[in-house]
């Protein structure tokens, strides 16, 4: 009777062990999203998703609205960084994928609780050199520091010389800024407008009296002495050396607008950083290293992954845009890998996870696991080739030769169109598509310059023809003439440094 009793409570066990290992299953075979780890609340926009889809997925689009209005197919990771809408309240993220078949899934969701602060609490403080009798901040530089607090729930702010904030634009919120006072002595006023969940803002201002120094030169002249080096007065006061001829021709064509000036004012100055090469035009390559990089706006490279992204981003003669530098130089740039991913084992960090790896049987140690000249990213992700056989359809040539003469690795046709959510444009790049020239701007976004190199947008933002890129084969994209360039826009013109501390300078 025992024994029955026995068998019994064994084959129950077993049923549910079945059971439970079925659900386990389906449960990582089922496309789901979760936000934060399926948390109920959050007091800030910004979440964390986890993303699970079949072994099969290629693709994603994700948003916050459920027609996906304005979102656009990318890359599928399991994890990403993602901002709720503005309000408290109940927040739905909503997520199709699409397979290597190109197949569409349905809608899937999750919802969260955002319960953000409703009362606002910021200031800012105004580093200077001395206080006069009455407390007013002193200084005699017009570049200072701003060290900022806020309570929880303020996201962003935007900082301006005047209380209508024109040319300003809204940043992240960070405790300590840099920033440029007007030219000439007198009392200054610093703006600065805080928004926070809620899409609620406030304006808080500070003040300081600059004196601006005798026999003065202006901060943004170009500098020579008796040596071959050019230097950028900046606004921290510093004199920042352009480290050769090509990085100068970056930002200016000529040398008409150089001061020249005696090594003995020049010696005045404190020598800075090196100025940055100009996003959007050379690419760069580090002497000893292969890897080649764009440069975008902040002193940022980014990883150009193989010839055949190079060639359908720059075209059949990319390699007449590369620049190879020192390599003491690369300390002052940071490198942003694309696709990069936010959590998980990524050794060779081309943007899979070990675990997706694996299950391609491809190396977590090489971009490029059939070195074919094309990396497994985009093997697996762009053009669902096969990343463990250079030539993938078996005409005889490797699949990055095929990309790198337009064509496709696993057809015969010539490439016309790119599918849309693979390959985009650093941003910084000048681009002549649909005969109008675009600015590549803010993560892959288009401002419209003009119809005309000739048009005023076009010559005093200093944007040169020889850097402009005419697509041999279509990236798809959008634009609207309302998001236009601007007539010498500060922030795309002032040349850059970065410190070795990592601190970026905007000159």
């Amino acid at each position: 009777m025992k024994n029955n009793q026995l068998l019994k409570l064994w084959a129950v066990i077993l049923i549910l062990g079945f059971v439970l290992v079925c659900n386990i299953s389906l449960a990582a075979t089922t496309p789901q999203i979760k936000i934060n780890n399926n948390s109920s609340s959050t007091k800030i926009r910004k979440v964390t998703l986890s993303l699970f889809g079949t072994i099969d997925i290629r693709k994603m689009i994700i948003s916050n609205k459920v027609d996906f209005s304005g979102a656009k197919w990318e890359s599928f990771v399991s994890s990403k960084i993602w901002y709720l809408d503005y309000g408290n309240g109940t927040k739905t993220v909503y997520i199709k994928y699409k397979d290597k078949k190109g197949k569409i899934s349905e809608i899937y969701k999750d919802t969260i609780l955002l319960n953000a602060p409703t009362n606002m609490n910021v200031d800012f403080e105004i580093k200077s050199d001395s206080e006069d009798k009455d407390g007013l901040k002193q200084t005699n530089k017009r570049y200072i520091n701003l060290k900022i607090t806020w309570s929880d729930g303020v996201e962003k702010m935007r900082i301006s010389n005047t209380s209508d904030f024109s040319n300003s634009e809204w940043i992240w919120v960070d405790n300590n800024i840099s920033w440029t006072l007007l030219p000439d002595s007198g009392e200054k006023t610093v703006y600065i407008e805080f928004k926070d969940a809620n899409e609620g803002v406030k304006v808080v201002s500070k003040k300081v009296n600059y004196n601006q120094p005798k026999h003065y030169i202006p901060e943004g002249s170009l500098l020579k002495g008796q040596s071959s080096t050019v230097y950028y007065l900046g606004y921290d006061g510093n004199v920042h050396p352009f480290f050769n001829g090509a990085i100068y021709h970056s930002w200016f064509s000529n040398f008409n607008e150089i001061k020249y000036v005696s090594n003995i004012k020049l010696s005045e100055y404190k020598i800075g950083s090196p100025v940055c090469i100009r996003p959007g035009t050379w690419l760069v390559k580090f002497s000893g290293s292969p890897s080649v990089y764009a440069v975008e706006f902040g002193c940022q490279l980014k990883l150009i992954r193989s010839e055949g992204e190079a060639v359908i981003l720059y075209g059949s003669r990319w390699m007449d845009r590369i620049l190879e530098l020192d390599m003491i130089l690369k300390s002052f740039y940071s490198i942003t890998y694309p696709e990069i991913l936010e959590n998980g084992i990524d050794k060779d960090k081309d943007g899979i996870s070990k675990e997706i790896e694996d299950d391609y049987g491809t190396s977590d140690s090489s971009k490029d696991s059939d070195s074919d000249g094309l990396s497994d990213y985009e093997e697996i992700y762009y053009w669902f080739s096969d990343p463990n056989d250079k030539d993938s359809d078996g005409d005889t040539f490797d699949d990055g030769l095929e990309v790198s003469r337009g064509y496709s690795p696993v057809g015969v046709k010539k490439m016309i169109t790119i599918d849309e959510g693979t390959y985009e444009y650093p941003d910084g790049t000048i681009l002549f598509a649909k005969d109008i020239y675009f600015l590549v701007y803010d993560g892959g976004g288009f401002k419209y310059i003009s119809q005309k190199i000739s048009d005023e947008r076009f010559s005093s933002n200093k944007f040169q023809t020889k850097f402009l890129v005419k697509p041999e084969v279509n990236i798809p994209f959008s634009y609207s003439t309302s998001n236009m360039v601007g007539k010498a826009e500060s922030k795309i013109i002032k040349p850059q440094i970065r410190t070795k501390k990592g601190s970026l300078i905007n000159l």
